[in-house]
């Protein structure tokens, strides 16, 4: 049992830093284009075009309606107590962009982010599904 234990391939969260001291703040706030563009694919001029499109529809909606995975999302409704998000706009999109052009395994993108391996699918998901709403909803990306 132990040996099984050994071979989890998931990281746990105490194993993590928090979202807002993770490696990809730092490379986001060092405001370094040739660090972003090699994570992301864009520099900071894009991915801050990007993000004023898709901040709206992260704060709106939210991905822990259904079966909590990501695959659906509903309403963000603004509630008293509850436990606030963790992740932001920048980490979530940052997120999906980074999984578009990386090659390696999903954990090393958790470790990068911050996030645990079910959490980091739940968010990708959504931010996929956030960002296609916000460009297909956007004049200018439709070609």
């Amino acid at each position: 049992m132990e040996r099984i234990w050994h071979r989890d391939h998931r990281i746990p969260r105490i194993a993590l830093v928090s979202p807002s001291e993770s490696p990809w703040s730092q490379l986001y706030s060092s405001l370094n284009d040739q660090a972003l563009i090699t994570m992301t694919g864009y520099d900071h001029a894009a991915f801050e075009s990007l993000l004023y499109l898709f901040e709206p529809y992260f704060n709106n909606f939210t991905p822990w309606v259904g079966h909590k995975d990501g695959s659906t999302f509903a309403v963000h409704k603004k509630k008293k107590g509850g436990r606030r998000r963790l992740v932001n706009a920048k980490s979530c999109l940052g997120l999906t962009l980074a999984w578009y052009s990386f090659k390696g395994s999903e954990f090393i993108l958790c470790g990068w982010f911050g996030f645990t391996g079910t959490s980091a699918n739940a968010w990708l998901c959504f931010g996929h599904r956030m960002l296609m709403l916000a460009l297909w909803k956007n004049p200018l990306a439709k070609a």
